[in-house]
């Protein structure tokens, strides 16, 4: 999302299903989740397979990437993420912390 799309006074988030609201910050924007997403892509673990390359992100069940090349299996797993976690925050689940950004905060 752009600045374009923000709602006045510079506020961004939405509440899921049950109420609770997510990725706003203080400022306003996506920065927490890019944050989130880059912190949690520094976590991942590649190997090299005959013809390619395999990617995941371990304490992120089900993402993972293959790919021919090493910057290909990379953007395959970082939009595999993606599509995680907005799944992920679509259904409510919870979401492993990473480098101590938590999406779903704690309802108060």
């Amino acid at each position: 999302m752009t600045a374009a799309n923000e709602p006045a006074g510079g506020q961004l988030g939405s509440k899921n299903d049950q109420g609770v609201s997510i990725m706003s910050t203080p400022t306003g924007g996506f920065g927490m989740l890019t944050t989130y997403i880059q912190a949690a892509m520094r976590l991942a673990k590649y190997e090299i397979l005959e013809g390619g390359y395999y990617g995941e992100i371990p304490g992120f069940q089900g993402v993972w990437a293959n790919a021919d090349t090493l910057v290909g299996c990379r953007e395959e797993l970082k939009s595999a993420l993606e599509d995680w976690i907005v799944l992920g925050l679509h259904l409510g689940h919870p979401l492993p912390v990473v480098a101590g950004i938590n999406l779903v905060p704690a309802e108060t």
